[in-house]
C-alpha cells in the first residue's frame, strides 16, 4: 500500500516484482530477468518494488553457494547503478547483507498495527456493500490477528473468493479461516502459537 501512495505521488507507474518468483534454475536465468527488470522499469520510469527481497539479498557471510553470494551481487550492482525509484520489502530486515545499507537512502519501518487499527482496517476493507459484511465481528478480527494491513487485505480478499466459489455472502468463518492462513503464511507462525482471544468477562 506505501508502494502504490509513493509512485503515485511520484505519477509514475508502480512495478512490483515478487523476488522469489525471479528466481530461475537455469544458470545465468535469474540474473537475465533482474536485469530485464530494471531495463523495464528504467525505460517506463516506473517506481520498482522488489517484495521479498530477502530472498536475494541475505547476508553474504550466511550463503552456503557460490551462486548465492554472486546473486546478491549482482543485484547490488543494479541498485547501484539504477537511476530510479526502487523499494525493498523484507520482514526479516536483520537477514540482509550489510553492504546494501549504503544503497538504501532510507528505511522505514512498518509496525503491526494495534488491534484497533486492525479493526478499522477489516473494517474498511468490508464496506457495507460487501454481502455478509454487516455480520462480521472486525472487533474480535483486530484482536485475534496480528497482521499488517496488507496481509488483512490478502485475508479479505481469499475469503471473498471461497464465498464466491460457494455462492454466499462473507462470513465471520470465512475470514476467520483467512486470516489464521495468513498469519501462518506472514510469519511462519505455528498454529498452537496464534495469539489467542482473551475471553472478556
Amino acid at each position: 500500500l506505501c508502494a502504490e501512495a509513493i509512485a503515485a505521488e511520484l505519477c509514475r507507474p508502480l512495478v512490483l516484482a515478487q523476488v522469489p518468483a525471479l528466481l530461475s534454475q537455469w544458470v545465468g536465468g535469474t540474473e537475465n530477468r533482474l536485469k530485464d527488470l530494471f531495463d523495464g522499469a528504467r525505460a517506463d520510469g516506473a517506481v520498482l518494488l522488489l517484495d521479498e527481497c530477502d530472498a536475494l539479498l541475505l547476508d553474504r557471510g550466511g550463503a552456503h553457494h557460490r551462486h548465492e553470494v554472486s546473486l546478491v551481487t549482482v543485484l547490488l550492482g543494479l541498485l547501484e547503478r539504477h537511476d530510479g525509484v526502487v523499494l525493498l520489502a523484507t520482514n526479516r530486515p536483520q537477514a540482509l547483507d550489510k553492504a546494501l545499507a549504503r544503497r538504501v537512502g532510507w528505511s522505514l519501518a512498518f509496525p503491526i498495527p494495534d488491534s484497533a487499527l486492525r479493526a478499522r482496517i477489516w473494517r474498511g476493507l468490508l464496506p457495507a456493500t460487501v454481502p455478509g459484511a454487516d455480520s462480521v465481528d472486525t472487533a474480535r478480527l483486530g484482536r485475534k490477528y496480528p497482521l499488517a494491513g496488507g496481509h488483512i487485505r490478502n485475508a479479505v480478499f481469499r475469503a471473498a473468493l471461497r464465498a464466491a466459489d460457494r455462492g454466499t455472502g462473507i462470513d465471520q468463518a470465512l475470514l476467520e479461516a483467512a486470516a489464521s492462513e495468513e498469519l501462518l503464511a506472514a510469519g511462519g507462525v505455528e498454529e498452537s502459537s496464534v495469539v489467542r482471544e482473551v475471553a472478556e468477562g
